[in-house]
């Protein structure tokens, strides 16, 4: 991996979604993305994440085995930890209030998934890790409205 790339995990339990998220992810110029793994679970996110030591993690908030809150909960505890773009269905402020607070750079709607939205979600999350990585310069695009 060199300077300029970003290694990332996308997990989602929906495969066409996670399909989406990686080719949007691998069309990154600057800085260039590294898909290093999939998951359609928090438990084997958590696996990759212990593995790999990603910079980057796209994270479906709202999956059939709980959900990715417990997955930004047990990040938090690791020595590297990486960005999160939670990426989601759900227009829930509570549960995008909690995603913030547990650790999310940023929010991105599913609905809203292009080159462009995805490269300003990781322009975010690296400048929220850059100030805090704890929610302060954490954004969601839930509050804008739809083009």
């Amino acid at each position: 991996m060199s300077d300029s790339e970003l290694t990332a995990i996308i997990v989602d339990d929906q495969p066409f979604v996670r399909d989406r998220i990686r080719a949007l992810l691998e069309a990154q110029a600057a800085p260039a993305i590294n898909v290093i793994g999939e998951a359609a679970n928090a438990v084997d996110a958590m696996q990759l994440v212990r593995a790999h030591a990603p910079d980057l993690i796209t994270l479906d908030i709202e999956m059939p085995d709980g959900g990715g809150m417990p997955l930004l909960d047990m990040v938090r505890d690791e020595p590297k930890k990486p960005r999160i773009i939670v990426v989601t269905h759900s227009r829930s402020e509570e549960i995008v209030m909690s995603a913030l607070a547990g650790g999310a750079s940023t929010i991105l709607k599913k609905d809203d998934l292009t080159e462009q939205t995805i490269g300003t979600a990781i322009a975010e999350a690296l400048a929220a890790a850059g100030s805090n990585q704890t929610g302060g310069n954490a954004k969601s695009d839930l509050d804008e409205p739809a083009p």
